[in-house]
């Protein structure tokens, strides 16, 4: 079965990385773009800015891969609550629904910033791609 790879595309390649060395290249992608843009800023050419939104998109990957990495961990907790409520063991311990959870994380964001008057003219929400990153 093949998928379809864009720039975004969580790095699968890192999904069992720790926590904090996920959080280290986000970092590392972040000084990347900063780099990227004194460059830009100091000199507009094409290849700076192509540079500039290179950085900018791994830094989207980078994030994504993190988003991955905690969904594979809600999984790995909700098997672990499951076969503990099979067995008898402790308490149950309601589910972590990890897709309903980012649901309501993206309009709760869009809500914020839209409070906060962050987007250029007040929408709802639902005009909004927040499903897109």
């Amino acid at each position: 079965m093949s998928m379809k790879i864009k720039a975004t595309t969580p790095c699968y390649k890192f999904i069992n990385a720790s926590p904090e060395a996920q959080l280290e290249k986000i970092r590392e992608e972040l000084e990347e773009v900063a780099e990227a843009w004194a460059t830009y800023s100091a000199d507009k050419t094409r290849a700076n800015l192509l540079h500039l939104l290179m950085e900018l998109t791994d830094v989207k990957a980078c994030v994504n891969t993190a988003m991955a990495q905690i969904h594979k961990a809600v999984e790995v907790e909700n098997n672990e609550r499951c076969a503990k409520s099979a067995t008898g063991e402790g308490e149950y311990t309601a589910l972590l629904d990890f897709r309903n959870t980012m649901f309501y994380a993206k309009k709760a964001v869009i809500e914020k910033n839209l409070r906060r008057g962050y987007y250029t003219e007040a929408v709802s929400y639902t005009h909004l791609r927040a499903h897109e990153t």
